[in-house]
């Protein structure tokens, strides 16, 4: 997207300063009153207001990892696989992959074009105020922008070795949901977020929201992708397509509620971590709609329809507060869940129980609780942190993040895991990947030494 197309994406009748210098086609003019726009607007809100930056009380060394990204130092490692770095020289190469032999990844290309590091600096210059840190942001910004243009396919398609992963659907709704805003309002007011900085952000806003629009997935990635298109068109309204932007958002999760969560709360995937991810971008949905009035843009009864999903985590907690993790999952912590849980539903006591682990609220009535449609069963001899507790899993082979588990069973009691799920790995070809997700790795039955193989 050009300069001149970014304004014929504005609704200019919003924007009297900007529609005068476009008539007039004097486009340094018109960025530089768009950008005094970004800068000078009070709404929409944000998870945090750039006015609220603290008095800076920290020097740049206390954050060696945003100067070591300042450098174009990154060094990425996953679930529990080898660390690696690469030190880029004059500019990044977005498609760049250091991984190596078995442990070769694609989540490095991922974490790369994700633009984690824009945290990183952001907040060191939060709390800094040393502008080398912006300067950083935005010399990455820039050079993001020119160099890796909108595909006219997916983006999800990239083949061995790895490709740069820039366009992936899931990568570009991160950069969207999280970590473009973020590093905005953290970095407005700093005299190196420019105006052509503000002008190639918003260029490649509305590129990455079209380019969601135009290609949904499903699963996490699904919901994660609908974040990132409703934040878009929540935080920038200047754009004439941003309310079809939050609708087809809107639209797209609640249909998940539908064909991807089942009856008992469980997300389709059966994988904890993901599960109440996905949960949790339904509260952000929920709390971003809230504070920017557009609550009204909701279906009125998707608070009601997100209960079964609260009530999937109090079912098979551990005695600790934990959910066992199962396929592509570590355990889980529940506990803050379960509180934001009681929180939209202030009736159920349970949730608060094992939300504040027994001091509050009112201990659910059942002990054992079968799941038949995520095929969850967790036994119980109580609801206390000593309790006797197991659970076995003998529900349908998931989607997406799926191990060879049928029957498998985890056990907690005494106030510790005992027998425990082989939780996840980086996503690559080593032997401890094809571990944590075969039958061997598991505590379940092996028939003349050979594993399941569903997939």
């Amino acid at each position: 997207m050009t300069d001149g197309e970014l304004f014929t994406a504005l609704d200019l009748d919003t924007l009297p300063e900007v529609k005068t210098a476009v008539a007039a086609a004097d486009i340094p003019a018109a960025k530089a009153a768009f950008a005094t726009h970004i800068r000078q607007r009070r709404s929409p809100q944000w998870l945090f207001a750039t006015r609220d930056r603290p008095a800076p009380t920290r020097q740049a060394e206390d954050f060696p990892e945003a100067l070591a990204r300042e450098r174009r130092e990154f060094t990425f490692g996953f679930h529990g696989a080898p660390d690696f770095t690469a030190q880029f020289g004059d500019a990044i190469d977005w498609a760049a992959n250091p991984t190596k032999g078995e442990f070769k990844t694609h989540l490095w290309n991922e974490c790369l074009n994700r633009h984690f590091h824009f945290d990183e600096l952001s907040k060191a210059y939060w709390e800094t105020g040393d502008d080398r840190f912006v300067r950083a942001i935005a010399r990455d910004w820039i050079d993001w922008v020119e160099h890796n243009p909108r595909p006219e396919d997916s983006g999800n398609n990239v083949q061995w070795p790895y490709g740069s992963y820039a366009w992936q659907t899931l990568t570009t709704a991160i950069r969207l949901e999280a970590s473009w805003p973020n590093a905005m309002y953290r970095c407005l007011e700093s005299r190196e977020f420019t105006d052509d900085l503000i002008a190639a952000m918003m260029r490649s806003v509305c590129d990455q929201a079209r380019h969601l629009i135009k290609w949904p997935t499903r699963n996490n990635w699904l919901t994660e992708e609908c974040m990132g298109l409703y934040t878009a068109g929540m935080l920038f309204p200047e754009f004439t397509e941003a309310a079809r932007w939050r609708r087809t958002a809107i639209e797209r999760l609640y249909g998940q509620l539908t064909d991807e969560v089942y009856p008992d709360g469980a997300e389709i995937e059966l994988a904890a971590g993901y599960g109440f991810w996905v949960l949790r971008n339904f509260i952000n949905l929920l709390e971003r709609a809230r504070v920017n009035g557009l609550e009204h843009e909701l279906p009125a009864d998707l608070i009601e329809r997100l209960e079964s999903m609260f009530e999937y985590p109090l079912s098979v907690s551990m005695p600790d507060g934990r959910v066992p993790g199962l396929n592509d999952s570590a355990n889980v912590d529940v506990t803050d869940l379960l509180r934001t849980g009681h929180e939209l539903f202030p009736q159920r006591a349970d949730f608060l129980y094992v939300a504040s682990r027994g001091e509050q609220g009112t201990a659910p009535e059942e002990t054992s609780i079968g799941l038949p449609w995520s095929g969850h069963y967790a036994m119980r001899t109580g609801w206390d942190g000593s309790a006797l507790y197991m659970l076995v899993d003998s529900g349908p082979y998931g989607s997406a993040h799926q191990h060879e588990d049928r029957l498998h069973f985890v056990l907690h009691a005494y106030g510790r895991q005992l027998i425990l799920d082989p939780g996840n790995y980086s996503y690559d070809a080593s032997r401890q990947r094809q571990y944590v997700l075969t039958t061997p790795g598991h505590n379940t039955v092996m028939v003349d030494g050979m594993g399941q193989h569903r997939r």
